[in-house]
């Protein structure tokens, strides 16, 4: 790509799920209902997390901020009552009866900790995964962003901790002038 270049995007999918909780079903049902759609692509840059329900054939590049698998083992949340325990179990019951069409991906992990979970919970080599770091505070500030050409900021997401939603908030405390 070179600044020369025109990209055009266009929307493949736009299925509003009335779901406010359950990002993991989320992401399984979005994988379902846009197979049709995505099996016409020759490449799919995936980074909902979710390498279930995809059409076979394509290419893909997943990139994973942190395999569900992993979450559901390690997050202690997912023990701490009867609703989250039901909720893990079904979902590891989802996951162990569904094939994860990886043969044919690339695999890029936000973190090296990241990498080491993607390698554990799909028996990659550990070439197949790169390590590609989010945008980080000093990224973001270093950018250029100039407060006449930028006017407000929205950021999307669920709110937990682990999203490091407070780095927002430091980057915010660098453009006084910008509605964040």
């Amino acid at each position: 790509y070179s600044s020369d270049e025109e990209l055009h995007f266009r929307p493949v999918f736009m299925y509003p799920l009335p779901l406010r909780r359950g990002t993991n079903y989320q992401a399984l049902l979005i994988n379902l209902l846009a197979r049709r759609h995505l099996s016409r692509y020759d490449l799919i840059f995936n980074s909902n997390n979710c390498v279930y329900l995809l059409p076979q054939g394509p290419r893909y590049i997943h990139y994973i901020h942190h395999p569900p698998e992993a979450d559901l083992a390690h997050n202690s949340r997912y023990t701490s009552g009867l609703a989250w325990r039901i909720y893990a179990g079904s979902l590891r019951l989802i996951y162990r009866s569904l094939h994860a069409h990886i043969d044919n991906s690339t695999f890029l992990a936000n973190s090296e900790f990241t990498k080491q979970r993607v390698l554990e919970f799909y028996d990659l080599a550990p070439d197949v995964v790169e390590v590609m770091f989010p945008p980080t505070v000093e990224s973001v500030v270093g950018t250029g962003v100039r407060e006449g050409r930028v006017r407000r900021v929205v950021t999307l997401g669920s709110i937990f901790p682990d999203k490091r939603q407070m780095e927002q908030v430091f980057v915010a405390a660098h453009f006084p002038n910008i509605e964040f």
